[in-house]
């Protein structure tokens, strides 16, 4: 299905706009609110839209002027050209298609046909109108509409039944699964809900949890059997410890501490004498650390001087750079001042040419538009005459047919049914009779039977046998018969009066001529409404209030001849032919060159402004430099007053040095008396008396502790020695197998049912591949295009919700659609509109019309190529494009090259 033409009359603020559409590519260019998208929503409804529909939708299409909205649309379907014409009108709207060659259908029948050629169901009425949208929304992207993921919601919305049918005819034909195929997977998911839940879980009361329960309870008994045995090896044990325990306190800890209080006395001696020496080693270490800090002061502040010298000195010499360059700034400021004047006053004396020459085109533009206006006037008026005379023709074809009512085609076929109904009435009272086999001559009412041979008899008739015999044969019903012969003949007299008194031969004729009447009457009353619509009556004022306006343009650019020759001379102003063109562009010129003096004025004041500041910069500089001068001075001064108090830094650096020396031998010393201390401390308190009694009470303690401990593992293993530990392990152990083997042969089916049904959802995967895989390459290939990276696409495919989860992977990471920038949801959503389009091309003769309504607004100029490269992609594969743009510049050099651009202007 390709688009050819398409006229509005009084469409919004379209009067009337005619526009040719070309084979592959046309971009319709316009600002806002130069009725762009209204051309795509008047094409929309006018092929989806009911013509007699009313409310919103059809509101939404009425022309500010008054007129009732017409749309006329030329495409290509069916290997035909077809014509359509629309006219939105509420209950008397009207539709008429036709092709060329015969076919010429109104109302209801043209509604449907149209739907066939176009692949719907059928024309939206005015109460459905929220269905409207869904219809061709993969091919017919709005404004706003076009980031949007093109595979949410229903198939119907991207055709998914036609599009799954073509993709079969790219890849396999097969189905996606066999009846017995879902059986077996039925039987086997069966078995497997038996065993677990919907969420994988043990479904509870199952064989499974069965097994699993008896194998969990074998497990508990014997934990308790092994714990039972491991807690009366262990009580056997700590038997044995406590025995031992209690035979070294008697034997090795109750005499040693004898020895340790002992020991206590000497320690305490040896411990006093090394604090008296310590003491005196510090009070020789503290005027040596009081002098050196002293010293490493002065040191302080020299080195602090020293380091505020250089930093002033580095600033000091970073003022005199600056003032140099802050010099030289100034110099190249003034410079581009006069530079920018001069620019001024040559741009100021250009804008005032061009302002008359834009005067002149104007007026130029407004003789050619009055013109203009005169020829359509005259047009009405020719119209309005032509009208007339095809109102006549159709009249007189109309007294040509005769005068054939739809009361008296009822009546007629009335009568035809009648005569059917007697006549099968009768065929089914007939009888017949049959020759099977036969030694003399048949006859019935004089015609010969042979053998084999049967006749039907619906009266009665003589049968003759040989040349003696005569029977008479009487069909079933008896009076019945007689009066469904009556009824046929009535019914047939009936029909004959009928058909003579219309003179028609038969019912068929006589719904054709009706149907001629009908179509019409239909054109008689269409050529009244557009007569009506042609304001006849001031056509003639119209005409002199248009001659007096081109009188008084004409006076007006006689008084200016002179000016507009040398304009044209120098080539200032265009042929009139092409000054309506040139007007908008020169008159964006004039406020690109007036915006570009104020630019200039603005730099100019900019340059003054920050002339003064630089000036204001170099005064404070200077400033600045003699504050650090005068810093300076005083710093050099304080440094030279050190010096002479206290010594250069060297010398105050090796008397550092050498108290420091003295300060650490007299660490050092301290350090072997602290060691010295630690270890006599240490050791005292290890053996001190007080010390020594309470461990003589806790080794007490402990062993009242152990005897007590003794007799509870006593108790505790005559206890568990009862009955014998081992053997009850060794029969737990053996029923806990058995459980084991039970629920590990369950669990074995469990998990063949499991991969069995993996495999069956493996194979259904792979079968949707074959309708996934090629749609994804087919939006690869857009995304090359678009990007000559590493861009894919990827999708899944149910057969019953159709394809979703679209993402797109970018190198080793994917991102689903909603997670990609507004930009790049643009992009990707275009790739997949035009995959869409190429694969169902072939179920529409080889063309398909796709719709971008300033559909890549987010798009920076880098992706407007790639986006170019896809177009020129898709309509070499039969996508016929209608890029709509209110900045056709991006996209003219493609329509050159594979399309044609149109130009849009408010009011058509």
């Amino acid at each position: 299905m390709r688009l050819l033409h398409a006229q509005l009359r009084h469409v919004r603020l379209h009067r009337e706009l005619a526009v040719t559409f070309h084979p592959r590519l046309t971009l319709l260019g316009g600002a806002n609110e130069t009725g762009k998208s209204t051309l795509v929503e008047a094409l929309h409804k006018g092929l989806f839209l009911k013509a007699s529909a009313t409310g919103k939708g059809v509101d939404e299409l009425r022309s500010r002027a008054g007129g009732q909205p017409e749309v006329e649309i030329g495409f290509e379907a069916a290997g035909r050209q077809w014509l359509l014409r629309k006219r939105f009108s509420g209950s008397s709207g009207t539709v008429q298609l036709s092709d060329g060659a015969g076919t010429n259908l109104s109302g209801g029948a043209a509604e449907d046909q149209l739907a066939r050629l176009l692949g719907v169901e059928g024309a939206v009425e005015g109460r459905q109108i929220s269905q409207l949208p869904q219809r061709w929304a993969h091919l017919w992207v709005r404004q706003g509409e076009a980031g949007g993921n093109p595979l949410e919601g229903k198939g119907a919305s991207y055709d998914l039944d036609r599009l799954v049918h073509q993709l079969q005819q790219r890849g396999s034909s097969a189905a996606l699964e066999s009846p017995l195929d879902r059986r077996v997977e039925a039987l086997l998911q069966g078995e497997w809900e038996q065993l677990f839940t919907a969420t994988g879980k043990v479904r509870a009361g199952s064989p499974l949890a069965h097994a699993r329960q008896e194998l969990e309870q074998a497990h508990a008994a014997v934990e308790q059997a092994r714990t039972r045995l491991e807690q009366l090896e262990a009580a056997l044990e700590e038997l044995q410890r406590i025995d031992n325990r209690l035979q070294s306190i008697d034997t090795v800890d109750r005499p040693a501490l004898e020895t340790h209080q002992q020991q206590a006395a000497q320690g305490q001696r040896a411990l006093e004498q090394a604090e008296a020496k310590a003491a005196l080693e510090r009070s020789r270490r503290e005027p040596l650390a009081q002098q050196l800090h002293t010293l490493q002061g002065q040191l302080q502040q020299l080195t602090t001087l020293a380091s505020e010298q250089a930093q002033a000195s580095g600033e000091r010499d970073r003022c005199r750079a600056q003032q140099v360059e802050q010099q030289q700034r100034l110099q190249t400021l003034a410079q581009q001042l006069e530079q920018r004047q001069q620019q001024l006053t040559a741009l100021q004396q250009e804008l005032n040419e061009r302002a008359k020459a834009v005067d002149l085109a104007q007026l130029l533009v407004e003789g050619a538009t009055a013109q203009q206006r005169q020829s359509e006037l005259s047009e009405q008026r020719r119209r309005f005459s032509g009208l007339q005379e095809q109102a006549s023709g159709v009249k007189t074809r109309l007294a040509e047919l005769p005068a054939i009512t739809s009361e008296q085609l009822q009546s007629l076929r009335q009568a035809e049914r009648r005569q059917a109904l007697a006549l099968a009435r009768l065929e089914a009272m007939a009888a017949t009779v049959e020759v099977l086999a036969t030694d003399q001559p048949l006859s019935l009412d004089g015609q010969a039977l042979q053998t084999g041979e049967a006749a039907r008899i619906s009266q009665a008739a003589e049968l003759r046998v040989g040349a003696g015999v005569r029977l008479r044969i009487q069909p079933g019903g008896g009076e019945a018969l007689d009066q469904a012969e009556a009824e046929r003949d009535a019914a047939g007299q009936a029909l004959t009066a009928l058909l003579q008194q219309l003179a028609v031969p038969d019912g068929e004729q006589a719904e054709q001529l009706l149907r001629q009447r009908t179509e019409l009457e239909s054109e008689l009353n269409q050529l009244r409404r557009s007569a009506s619509e042609i304001p006849w009556q001031r056509l003639d004022s119209q005409l002199a209030a248009q001659a007096q306006k081109l009188r008084q343009l004409d006076a007006a650019l006689a008084a200016q001849l002179e000016r507009l020759e040398q304009l044209r001379r120098s080539g200032a102003l265009p042929a009139e032919a092409s000054l309506e063109s040139w007007l908008p562009e020169a008159r964006q010129l004039q406020q690109l060159g007036q915006a570009r003096w104020q630019q200039l004025q603005q730099e100019q004041q900019s340059g003054q402004a920050q002339q003064q500041q630089l000036q204001q910069q170099a005064q404070q500089n200077g400033n600045r430099l003699g504050e650090l001068e005068g810093r300076l001075a005083a710093l050099v001064q304080r440094r030279s007053t050190l010096v002479a108090e206290h010594g250069s830094p060297e010398s105050l650096r090796e008397q550092a040095d050498a108290l420091g020396q003295q300060l650490a031998h007299h660490d050092a010393q301290l350090n072997a008396l602290e060691l010295e201390l630690e270890g006599l401390r240490r050791q005292a308190g290890n053996v001190s008396q007080e010390a020594m009694g309470q461990r003589l009470q806790q080794l007490l303690a402990e062993k009242e502790g152990l005897l007590h401990q003794r007799g509870q593992n006593e108790q505790l293993c005559r206890s568990l020695g009862a009955s014998d530990p081992q053997a009850a392990l060794e029969q737990a152990e053996a029923a806990m197998d058995t459980a084991q083997e039970r629920c590990n042969a369950i669990e074995a089916r469990a998990s063949a049912l499991q991969l069995l049904l993996e495999r069956f959802r493996q194979a259904r995967s792979a079968l949707a591949d074959r309708y996934s895989q090629p749609m994804t390459l087919a939006i690869g290939g857009y995304l090359a295009s678009l990007n000559a990276g590493s861009d894919a696409a990827l999708l899944d495919f149910d057969a019953a919700k159709g394809f979703a989860g679209l993402q797109l992977r970018q190198g080793q990471e994917s991102f689903s659609f909603e997670r990609l920038s507004g930009g790049t949801r643009e992009q990707v959503a275009a790739a997949v509109r035009l995959a869409l389009a190429e694969v169902l091309v072939p179920a529409y003769d080889g063309a398909l019309p796709m719709v971008f309504d300033d559909a890549f607004t987010n798009s920076d100029p880098e992706r407007i190529e790639g986006l170019k490269r896809m177009l020129e992609r898709a309509s070499a594969k039969g996508v016929q494009v209608l890029l709509l743009s209110c900045t056709p510049n991006d996209y003219s050099d493609l329509a050159n090259r594979i399309g044609k651009q149109v130009n849009l202007t408010a009011g058509g």
